[in-house]
């Protein structure tokens, strides 16, 4: 993005049109100077605007607002100019007023749901779920909960960081923090989606999927699928099945063991004793010597076994 330009106006000159009256100088700075409107953000924007005003005794929406408006001009809180002042102090030309009255403020919902829709579409639906949050305590709305839950609402961890003596600064460090770790988080689930869409199916009702080479996130959200009971996976070496949640009846240890090839050391599969995992390999467990078997055979060997149980089934 390239700044926007600034331009300086001779105080002396006339206006054209008129005389020059009470004129006693005037900047042309090619947009709204009211820090409340989308033009003047996305001013800000452009220039990568380090500069920024919220209230002192930072809130959620006031935390997670400066994170956000670092993230947006590719920067690190601690690397920006903040201003904090009292809530109802005038924005000063050429800073982005956050949370405060005379700069982006929600009445209907919170500064960082407005700061939120400047975001490509792929983070802005990532973070919805932390957009969602911040307003309703902004609004209010999260007072009620139990104790049991109250706990979880950022408004009682950032209560938590400041009675740990965290400066404003702190805290808007941490929402940043927690902000990106959300955002890659969310990221890896919305592109994990999109491969187990399209990943191959086996069993007579495609309720085994194949993932190779997918990533963690997409094995977990699989498992997650109440039209998935097994996912068979490959990665970095590993191969194995995972039993999804919400399956019980089957246990693969009593399902596939003895029926799986052994390795050439005669090492086998390893197999959970409650049933709900078959593995070569593991991050607890590595082992150099490579499957004896691919992932797309597991899953056919598993969709064979789990079909000789219907078969038995119906008699």
């Amino acid at each position: 993005m390239e700044p926007f330009e600034i331009k300086r106006v001779d105080p002396e000159e006339p206006p054209k049109g008129g005389a020059r009256g009470n004129i006693v100088g005037r900047i042309d700075l090619g947009y709204s100077m009211d820090p409340r409107t989308t033009e003047y953000v996305t001013a800000q924007l452009r220039a990568r605007n380090p500069t920024v005003q919220t209230h002192r005794h930072v809130d959620s929406d006031a935390a997670f607002s400066v994170a956000l408006w670092a993230h947006l001009i590719g920067s690190e809180v601690d690397r920006l100019s903040i201003y904090f002042a009292g809530s109802d102090e005038k924005v000063k030309l050429g800073t982005v007023g956050l949370d405060v009255s005379g700069g982006l403020k929600g009445l209907k919902n919170s500064c960082f749901e407005q700061l939120s829709s400047y975001l490509p579409e792929e983070e802005r639906i990532a973070l919805s779920g932390l957009v969602a949050h911040v307003t309703l305590q902004d609004r209010g709305k999260l007072r009620q909960l139990p104790d049991h839950l109250n706990v979880t609402t950022l408004a009682r961890q950032i209560s938590v960081l400041k009675i740990g003596g965290r400066s404003d600064l702190e805290v808007c460090c941490w929402a940043s923090d927690y902000l990106q770790a959300i955002l890659g988080q969310e990221i890896n689930a919305i592109r994990a989606q999109v491969v187990i869409d399209g990943a191959p199916r086996y069993g007579r009702n495609g309720e085994i999927i194949l993932l190779e080479e997918s990533g963690r996130a997409a094995g977990f959200l699989a498992c997650q699928r109440r039209d998935i009971d097994f996912v068979v996976y490959s990665d970095q070496g590993r191969v194995g099945i995972t039993r999804a949640n919400h399956v019980e009846d089957i246990a693969l240890n009593e399902l596939l063991e003895g029926k799986l090839p052994l390795g050439k050391s005669g090492r086998g599969f390893f197999f959970h004793e409650d049933g709900f995992c078959v593995t070569w390999g593991s991050k607890k467990a590595p082992r150099i010597e490579p499957a004896p078997i691919s992932a797309r055979e597991l899953a056919k060997t598993l969709a064979r076994e789990l079909d000789s149980i219907e078969r038995r089934a119906l008699g």
